[in-house]
């Protein structure tokens, strides 16, 4: 009977021993989870992103990101693989311009019900929600649908070699000048010597859409496509203006390099090496120029008016979104929201190739009283208030390069604006029509 007892004893309490073992066990290992982070970057964003990563991983033990890191010029091509082989990461870093020809492929898992349950159950996320730039949550909404979150963005402002113009006697660029003025100044900071010009007053990426066509375009009041991103409206009076003041800067005043010019070179180039006094730009090669040429003293001003009033200042952004079949979207989400918060913000923000989505960061010393150049660069911030989300329709893939091949036959002189916008229309409509597979 003791016996008996005694085993009863000892069986319930192995029983009850290994019970709570199993759980144990089952918890450490069930609460450990791991994310699968695909990121595009360059070698300086990707460091900077791992220790925003870090950062993440110190605060929540629990959850593991592994990161993935294609070459920049493989991302979309591998991320498509992934995708069609039923091995999507769980997180991926999205440009606008792909964003909707992902989403219509049901790319992304629909976030909004886990946003709400977040903002309604976690104060600070709720305060974080207030603090994001407006404008930068409604870039990456689908059919109203919410499918990621905004981790970095950029426009596109004139950046000015300030020491050219102290050499020649020129006031820095106001924030209310024109284009007459752009052109005027461009004329006196283009210098010309026996073997042709020594220093050009501007240059910047002849067939750039985000730089080049859509600020022009938009500065002379035209627009590349409809509001809903379905039509070209490029072949109208506004934005043929822009193409041909496009031209014009090289063929009519001269203060822009030819396309011969250019080759085995780009504007980037040049601008750190001191042989172009101004350029159009985006945040994102700040840490180039600082780096290319420690002594170039850059500063940044507004997009010029144009005649109709109007400032040409396109935006672009970059989503942290989700995928569809992620197994654990609560902490997806979490990892999301730390990178596109105060803290991961703040990390991102120290190289400077981007700028933050939060105004309390923007407002903070370090983006509004910068050590190194743009001293300026709070005027980013300050041009949001008339910037205008770069046109991605789904078929942006297709579209860009039409664009683009037919802006450089109109800027080495084989076709007048007015062909180049009813090419660009022609060709466009049919694609912006045509079914995204």
């Amino acid at each position: 009977m003791l016996f008996r007892r005694t085993g009863r004893w000892f069986f319930g309490v192995s029983i009850f021993l290994t019970s709570v073992l199993v759980v144990l066990s089952s918890t450490v290992y069930a609460a450990k989870v791991t994310l699968d982070y695909m990121v595009l970057a360059n070698e300086q964003e990707y460091q900077v992103m791992s220790r925003a990563v870090e950062a993440f991983e110190k605060e929540n033990p629990d959850i593991d990101i592994r990161v993935d890191w294609p070459s920049p010029g493989e991302y979309y091509d591998k991320l498509l693989v992934r995708l069609a082989s039923g091995t999507a990461p769980d997180i991926t870093r999205i440009v606008i311009e792909q964003f909707q020809g992902l989403a219509i492929k049901g790319a992304f898992l629909d976030i909004t019900s886990y946003v709400e349950k977040l903002r309604a159950s976690d104060p600070s996320f709720a305060r974080q929600w207030d603090d994001y730039i407006p404008v930068l949550l409604t870039a990456f909404r689908y059919n109203g649908r919410l499918y990621g979150l905004p981790a970095d963005w950029n426009n596109t402002l004139i950046f000015y070699n300030s020491r050219l113009f102290d050499e020649a006697g020129i006031a820095y660029p106001s924030e209310n000048w024109t284009t007459d003025d752009f052109v005027s100044i461009a004329q006196k900071l283009t210098k010309w010597g026996a073997k042709g010009v020594q220093q050009w007053g501007f240059a910047t990426v002849p067939d750039g859409i985000f730089v080049n066509l859509a600020p022009w375009v938009l500065t002379f009041g035209g627009k590349i496509l409809n509001d809903d991103w379905t039509r070209v409206e490029l072949n109208r009076p506004e934005g043929i203006n822009g193409l041909r003041f496009m031209r014009d800067l090289i063929h009519k005043y001269h203060v822009h390099p030819t396309l011969p010019e250019l080759q085995g070179t780009w504007s980037g180039a040049l601008f750190i090496e001191e042989r172009v006094a101004m350029t159009q730009n985006g945040r994102w090669d700040v840490p180039m120029f600082r780096a290319g040429n420690p002594k170039l003293a850059f500063d940044v001003q507004h997009q010029p008016i144009g005649p109709t009033g109007a400032r040409g200042v396109p935006f672009g952004a970059a989503s942290l979104s989700i995928s569809r079949t992620t197994k654990h979207p609560e902490e997806a989400l979490k990892f999301v929201a730390f990178v596109t918060g105060p803290k991961g913000q703040a990390i991102l923000n120290k190289l400077g190739s981007s700028l933050p989505v939060l105004k309390s960061v923007v407002a903070s010393p370090e983006f509004s009283n910068p050590a190194l150049p743009p001293k300026s660069q709070v005027r980013f911030i300050e041009a949001a208030k008339y910037s205008q989300l770069i046109p991605s329709p789904p078929s942006y893939g297709k579209l860009a390069p039409v664009i683009g091949t037919e802006v450089l036959k109109m800027l080495r002189g084989e076709q007048s604006p007015e062909q180049t916008a009813l090419n660009i229309q022609t060709q466009g409509d049919i694609i912006l029509k045509t079914p995204v597979q």
